[in-house]
């Protein structure tokens, strides 16, 4: 993220152009804390966390989990990122999750066929409901018991 903007409850953590050196002295400050000791009560379990950045049209959000006892085998780095891109509907890895933004490839949407409307057949008589198309469905009855 390039401008981060971070927000749950009351709390509030902002970064980029337009702010004035006490807001920036203030963000900065809040950077080493913990995330439970954050301003609004902190950052616990089960807190949403909304991360978006305007200059490259991000928008994460965040649902903290804390585990106990922690496996540091399994995420020597202190935590682990997991979760679902909403519109793929796949879970990501762990591994995946926490790759670097260089190691990260876009891949864009396969078109969609563009479908073709069928038009109704107007009657011979030109009123009253289409005339019925006779088609291969006609041939495809259930034989009779």
């Amino acid at each position: 993220m390039v401008e981060p903007t971070l927000a749950s409850g009351t709390f509030l953590y902002e970064e980029g152009a337009g702010l004035e050196d006490d807001e920036v002295a203030a963000y900065a400050a809040l950077r080493p804390r913990a995330l439970a000791g954050l301003p609004g009560g902190g950052l616990a379990d089960g807190a949403t966390l909304t991360a978006t950045d305007n200059a490259s049209d991000t928008t994460l959000t965040l649902v903290l989990r804390h585990v106990a006892p922690w496996d540091e085998e399994k995420a020597p780095a202190g935590f682990e990122l997991a979760g679902v891109v909403e519109g793929a509907g796949v879970a990501a890895p762990a591994a995946a999750a926490a790759a670097s933004e260089s190691d990260v490839e876009e891949v864009p949407e396969p078109a969609k066929p563009a479908r073709k409307k069928r038009a109704a057949a107007a009657p011979a008589d030109g009123g009253g409901a289409p005339a019925k198309r006779a088609g291969r469905r006609s041939a495809r009855r259930a034989p009779a018991k």
